[in-house]
């Protein structure tokens, strides 16, 4: 495409702008809305009269560039707020490269590329071009707002959306070279801009004559363009661009993933290098891996932004397209392109493909039960209305045309406030731990429904994402008398929960269920011995029981308080009448009596020694031969708590 001359506009040029404002100026027609009070500011029919030297009006300036300055601007003849960019160098590269700019926004018309207004100059002849302010912020500033992954992850769509007007862009056959977060504005609306179209390049003109760098070695210490110079970013530029190389669209989508990555990590590619060493980072391709930065970083995700920032152009994404439908595929939960799934993910994703198939199936053959009754009954209808005129035919199938389409209307209308009140539902009910399972139920088909009716997918999709991880409480266990549970071991390989709850008692519990096999009376302790077996000590002596019948299986001992368990649990100690007895936990058999009262015991890990404590004095034992190893006093008045080191050197005495 050929660069337009920046030659000030000659007087046919402001005769056909006049004659094009004097027809905008005659379609206005006055109001004929009649109210009780008069319009305090009524809108004028016409257009005011205001010269060309005088239609703009230049404000403050919002952003600074290379070559130019964009400022906040009034349109006083159309009466607008818009945004004007003025050309702040005067050299011929830099005019080239201004106008080259402007052709190109002009010819770009897409929702997702700001649009240009108008082109022209001021009195001291400097150049400028008008085009739509977008009220908003940058992608960057939104991205640094996002403290959290989720947060961030809510920005995808923005990713998407400039892919998408980059698809466009390419189609016209022009690539941007300066793609980065902070030429991405995000409206208050919601809408995505991509913006900064001056380092983009024609591939239908063949090679331009501006001025541009050879290497990396023209970036110098910065990751910036410099002025004078068409380079882009440092930190989003694919290596062949950085080494003055051959670029195409391919370069493109390398900075899409770029940005991709900027979201999911929270900053920008090679953040931790600064410098000289940013160019010779960027042209080896020795880029981070997304999930060692950051493992809940969904892999699918990391795998896009990888392989779009892949160093040889032909390991990347052909184009922006096929880049924008990898994570469109990821929104919508199937297997996206870049990604290597295992066996069991693919289970997963071709479950949840097949659920929606069925529920689609179940539709489909409903729609043709209902359509084959409605042929049927219509056919009925025609039998008996045979004597009827064909006018009247018409007529009726006309009333029946309508009230279906009302019916379908009013229903749509019904079906959107139930998949609506079905999300906030799923979501209120992620925040009790007991009703995780019915939030995800509701959430699965909330996003089922979004899909098929086309609602709001991205909101039940985070819906679903928030009661996925959710805890979830399994079983809850005695919660209908609130007793309090001073202890709990896991039995039977986790199929039975042996609890001690206050007035010495002891309840066994099946896991899976919650239901309560056994309450034992009189136990004032419990522990789990090496083979499994439930150790308890109480009324009936230090015993052995059934794990899930709580039937005394052997009596190892008379004593009747559990102080400790050994940790192989092999030892067992047990409060007797003012001693501490070690027994076997297995077979009973007395392993050392230590002649000290002990409400409390530790062993080391090699069961050679143990400290026990009661009352205010700690005592450390040598095991098996009982010898009285040292005396531990403590400034505690009351029951001791002890523990001791692995190696059974150092212990630890306290309240």
């Amino acid at each position: 495409m050929p660069v337009p001359h920046l030659a000030p506009p000659t007087e046919i040029v402001r005769r056909a702008q006049d004659r094009l404002l004097a027809r905008v100026s005659s379609l206005a027609e006055p109001s004929v809305t009649r109210t009780d009070e008069p319009d305090p500011s009524p809108a004028p029919t016409t257009l005011p009269e205001v010269a060309d030297e005088q239609r703009y009006v230049f404000r403050e300036a919002l952003a600074a560039g290379g070559i130019g300055v964009i400022r906040r601007a009034e349109d006083r003849r159309l009466g607008r707020v818009i945004a004007v960019k003025e050309l702040l160098r005067d050299s011929p590269d830099a005019q080239r490269r201004f106008a080259l700019e402007a052709a190109i926004t002009a010819r770009l018309q897409h929702p997702g590329i700001v649009p240009l207004y108008d082109l022209g100059w001021r009195a001291t002849g400097e150049p400028f071009y008008c085009m739509k302010l977008v009220d908003g912020e940058s992608l960057d500033a939104k991205i640094r707002q996002a403290t959290t992954l989720p947060q961030r992850l809510r920005l995808v769509e923005h990713v998407i959306a400039v892919a998408d007007a980059i698809a466009y862009a390419h189609d016209q056959k022009v690539l941007h070279r300066d793609l980065k977060p902070a030429n991405v504005l995000i409206g208050r609306f919601g809408e995505t801009v991509v913006i900064d179209w001056g380092l983009a390049k024609d591939l239908t003109a063949g090679e331009n004559h501006m001025s541009e760098g050879t290497g990396p070695e023209d970036h110098g210490a910065s990751d910036m363009t410099q002025a004078g110079t068409v380079l882009g970013t440092l930190r989003y530029m694919p290596p062949e661009q950085a080494a003055g190389e051959v670029v195409d669209v391919r370069s493109d989508v390398y900075a899409l993933g770029a940005i991709l990555y900027h979201v999911l990590a929270g900053q920008p590619p090679f953040a931790a290098v600064t410098g000289p060493g940013l160019a010779a980072q960027v042209l080896a391709g020795s880029l981070p891996d997304l999930r060692r930065l950051d493992p809940a970083i969904p892999a699918e995700l990391a795998t896009i932004a990888h392989r779009a920032m892949a160093r040889a152009p032909n390991e990347r994404y052909p184009d922006a397209a096929a880049f924008a439908e990898d994570l469109r595929r990821f929104n919508a939960g199937q297997m996206v392109a870049a990604h290597a799934y295992s066996l069991p993910q693919r289970a997963r994703l071709w479950a949840r493909e097949h659920r929606v198939a069925m529920a689609g199936l179940r539709l489909a053959l409903a729609a043709g039960a209902a359509l084959t009754w409605l042929t049927v009954e219509k056919a009925r209808t025609r039998a008996e209305e045979r004597a009827r005129t064909e006018q009247a035919e018409r007529e009726a199938a006309a009333q029946a045309e309508k009230a279906e389409r009302i019916a379908f209307e009013r229903q749509a209308v019904v079906d959107a406030q139930r998949l609506q009140t079905s999300i906030l539902r799923a979501q209120d009910m992620s925040e009790e731990t007991d009703r995780t399972d019915e939030a995800r139920a509701v959430a699965r088909a909330a996003l089922g429904e979004a899909l098929r009716t086309g609602g709001p997918v991205a909101a039940a999709s985070r819906a679903l994402a928030a009661a996925m991880m959710a805890p979830r409480a399994i079983t809850t266990l005695g919660a209908g008398d609130g007793a309090y549970v001073e202890d709990a071991h896991w039995l039977a390989g986790g199929e039975v929960i042996a609890t001690r709850v206050e007035d010495r008692r002891a309840r066994l519990w099946e896991a899976a269920s919650g239901r309560m096999l056994v309450e034992l009376a009189g136990v004032s302790g419990l522990d789990v011995a090496v083979d499994g077996a439930l150790v308890t000590a109480g009324d009936e002596g230090l015993v052995r029981r059934d794990v899930r019948t709580g039937a005394v299986l052997a009596k190892l001992g008379d004593e009747r308080g559990l102080v400790a368990m050994s940790p192989d649990r092999s030892r067992v100690a047990a409060s007797g009448d003012g001693e501490v007895v070690v027994r076997d936990a297995v077979s009973g058999a007395r392993v050392a009596t230590l002649p000290r009262v002990g409400h409390a015991a530790a062993f080391s890990r090699d069961n050679s020694r143990i400290v026990t404590g009661s009352d205010g004095d700690a005592w450390l034992w040598s095991l098996p031969d009982g010898k009285l190893l040292g005396e531990l006093p403590t400034s505690a008045r009351m029951n001791s708590q002890v523990a001791i080191s692995e190696d059974g050197t150092a212990a630890i005495c306290t309240r």
